[in-house]
């Protein structure tokens, strides 16, 4: 299956090494929004997990992407109890553009910065009255 849409959250990263073969692994997942439909109201929201390093590099909340994944049912055994879950795998990824960057500091790093209350009360200390606001 292939969608349009955007990374709504990337979660952290896991890794680790198989206790079966000792080789290294990791694994990110991440939510997927999407329209199944152009015309569809409201959107779906998926789970995704890719194991390729590639992919996990190009994982930026906001981003819009075409993705492609597929499905199947897994089985875990452990102490002799059984779980079944629902994997859904990333086998495709295409970045279509990424959220422009937004500064949080709209002043040039050279433009002079502007006096804080705190220097400003120190310097009036001479002979004012004293302020006892906590801020």
């Amino acid at each position: 299956m292939e969608f349009e849409g955007r990374i709504l959250k990337v979660l952290p990263k896991q890794e680790g090494v198989s206790e079966r073969t000792g080789n290294a692994w990791a694994t990110q997942e991440f939510i997927f929004e999407y329209f199944e439909h152009p015309t569809d109201r409201y959107s779906d929201k998926v789970l995704l997990r890719t194991f390729d390093t590639n992919h996990m590099a190009q994982l930026v909340e906001g981003a819009n992407v075409r993705i492609g994944f597929g499905h199947s049912v897994r089985e875990y055994t452990k102490d002799g109890k059984t779980s079944t879950f629902n994997e859904l795998r990333l086998y495709k990824f295409e970045v279509i553009s990424k959220p422009a960057d937004i500064t949080t500091d709209p002043q040039p790093a050279d433009s002079p910065q502007p006096q804080s209350d705190a220097s400003q009360g120190n310097a009036n200390q001479g002979g004012g009255e004293e302020d006892d606001l906590p801020f």
